[in-house]
């Protein structure tokens, strides 16, 4: 068991080796940990358990056991050339909106491309992955963040736009994907990152899958597990402290300042299966943004000018779970803070109503023009305001 308890240690310091021997709903992880303890484990003992095998365990110990039994297999061969995609795309006003580029578009076209390279790497249609018992396989996005050299209104009709990605993995269940896009002058970097789910009920019982990787699979294999996923199980956790973001530091923060409730609209948050899609997750928080700007001023129209006067130039998506259709969702503002002359970083959190289950955590960095300083100046209770220089 010393194996284990190390790779586990490694995962959570508090955890005590009597701890092995307790259901997985006991001991203290969450489901993300321990898909992390299966794939360090399979990358340690080289050793790849199957899933029929994997659901039937529900101890530490029972996973030691199943180790005992069987004789180690080979390691996979993976191939380091990589999975990569390059597409041009020339902004019109499908890719535009409020005056310059679509987060939401930009939000759904890095999905594609890193959805295409994952399918790519897997030699497999989307409908067509499954798990080893038959189940349908869904990508589910964990994490994306995004830092742009301009704010979004700066990118124009007609600009060209020039995508390059490249694939990795880690384990068989987390993909990771770094998207270049270059403009005119302009250049935006994004970082993704997947793993697979099974649906069961309904959008609350999404549980961890794993696909088969093909023999010699293309995608990059990473020997440990990557900064940015330690720092989403972290923040899962609730351990992170800190963020950085494009030059800044955000506080992380549990309690709200602010909140209100959002009925889902099924004709634009809801993807092709039914699922709240990833894409809707930061327009959700930006509609609820605006009205938390309107709210201290109702009396003031001027405030309904927020989307005009504030452009996003970086924001960090960190996802945890999915809604139901006749669930609403719980926004929260958690912190917000103008700094240098117009830039607004503000952290924002998604529940759902019905368990107040947190689903997401936005960190979200704006450029603001000279009325949006002012309208949030107007809007916010001095008590809370915090202005850095």
């Amino acid at each position: 068991m010393t194996k284990i308890l190390n790779i586990v240690k490694g995962i959570s310091r508090e955890f005590e080796e009597s701890n092995l021997s307790l259901p997985f709903d006991q001991c203290g992880l969450d489901s993300f940990d321990l898909l992390v303890v299966r794939v360090r484990l399979e990358n340690e003992t080289e050793q790849r358990i199957p899933d029929s095998q994997w659901i039937s365990f529900k101890s530490f110990q029972d996973i030691q056991n199943y180790l005992d039994q069987i004789t180690p297999l080979a390691p996979e061969q993976a191939e380091t050339a990589g999975i990569t995609s390059h597409r041009k795309i020339v902004m019109n006003m499908p890719q535009m909106a409020i005056g310059g580029l679509s987060e939401s578009w930009l939000f759904k076209e890095f999905g594609d491309l890193h959805w295409g390279m994952t399918c790519d790497a897997l030699n497999s249609k989307s409908h067509d992955l499954l798990d080893e018992l038959g189940n349908r396989l869904y990508a589910t996005f964990v994490r994306i963040r995004i830092e742009s050299s301009h704010h979004l209104k700066q990118f124009q009709e007609n600009e060209q736009l020039d995508f390059q990605g490249r694939l990795s993995r880690f384990g068989k269940s987390m993909f990771f994907s770094d998207i270049a896009v270059r403009g005119e002058g302009k250049q935006i970097k994004a970082s993704l990152m997947t793993t697979f789910s099974v649906r069961h009920s309904n959008n609350k019982s999404l549980l961890k899958g794993e696909p088969s990787i093909p023999a010699n699979c293309p995608a990059i294999s990473l020997s440990t597990m990557p900064h940015f996923a330690e720092e989403y199980r972290e923040m899962r956790k609730g351990n992170m402290r800190e963020l950085a973001l494009r030059d800044e530091i955000f506080c992380a923060q549990k309690e709200l300042l602010f909140e209100m409730t959002y009925r889902i609209n099924p004709y634009q948050d809801l993807n092709g299966v039914n699922l709240l899609y990833f894409a809707a997750y930061p327009m959700i928080s930006d509609y609820c943004e605006m009205e938390f700007i309107r709210h201290k001023r109702e009396e003031d129209s001027s405030s309904s000018y927020w989307p005009l006067e504030a452009s996003n130039i970086a924001r960090d998506v960190f996802y945890y779970g999915n809604c139901d259709l006749d669930d609403r969702i719980v926004f929260g503002v958690n912190s917000f803070q103008l700094t240098g002359d117009r830039r607004l970083m503000i952290a924002t959190s998604l529940f759902r109503e019905s368990d107040r289950q947190l689903i997401a955590n936005i960190f979200s960095i704006k450029e603001l023009t000279d009325r949006g300083k002012a309208l949030l100046r107007l809007a916010v209770d001095p008590a809370h305001f915090i202005e850095q220089r």
